[in-house]
Formats: C-alpha cells, structure tokens, sequence
C-alpha cells in the first residue's frame, strides 16, 4: 500500500514561538549558531527564522499581531511543534489524493517568501496540520 506522501521529503518542522528573540538563543545553546535573520511573511502575517540543526531545518514563527493563524497556537505556550512540511512534486495532485483520505484544505495555496515555494496548509483530526509546499 503506498502512502500519499511516501515519496515526499520532510523540508522542515514549523514551530510556532511567543518571540523568535527570545526563542533563539535557546536553539543556539543547543544547535550552536544560527544566522538568526527574521524576516515577515505577509501572506501568513508571521514573522519567520529559518534554523537548521543536526540537518532538521525549523521555521519558527512568531505572531505579527492578533490576526495571525498562529497567535491563538501561541497563547498559552513559549515554543511548540505544530505542523510538519512536506516538499511535494505536484501541489493539485498531492492535495486531491489528501483530501480523499480525510484531510481539509485549510488554506489556498500561496507562495512563501521564506521558502520561493508554493505552499497549502492542510488539517486532519488524527494527525493535526500538514504543510505542502512545491519549489517554483
């Protein structure tokens, strides 16, 4: 039986943080040195810090205001997992074959300043949030 993203590469861990500030001194400790750059994201209304450790690349994202899909998954906690991103070949495809197996499309699909990628969110009850991003 194969997998809908059996053939998908994990491209990072998207972890959301009260402050990248804060959050990145922590992850220096313990990964050594990071370049640290944020930069925002408009379409997400985030600001990002890419970091890479052990060759596992995290996202952090920080809130820029209350209207942020992630301000309410930062309330409450400093730092916390909260969706894994796979890089796909074919966005349409890969969200069509998601879809029949119980997964929501939480998102249109967009493009990440972050990454120069196409990006889609996606939801299930029983895995949380997945994110599909395509190279351009």
């Amino acid at each position: 039986m194969n997998g809908i993203l059996e053939s998908a590469k994990l491209h990072h861990l998207g972890c959301c943080c009260l402050n990248i500030a804060n959050t990145l001194p922590v992850i220096q400790d313990v990964w050594g040195e990071q370049d640290g750059t944020t930069i925002f994201d408009p379409e997400q209304n985030v600001n990002v810090c890419v970091v890479n450790g052990n060759g596992v690349m995290l996202e952090l994202l920080e809130p820029a205001d209350e209207t942020s899909p992630v301000y309410k998954i930062a309330q409450g906690k400093p730092f916390s997992v909260y969706h894994f991103c796979y890089e796909v070949p074919d966005m349409e495809q890969t969200i069509k074959q998601c879809r029949a197996k119980g997964f929501m499309q939480i998102s249109k699909i967009t493009y990440s300043n972050v990454f120069n990628a196409h990006v889609c969110f996606l939801y299930h009850s029983k895995l949380g949030i997945i994110e599909l991003l395509q190279a351009i």
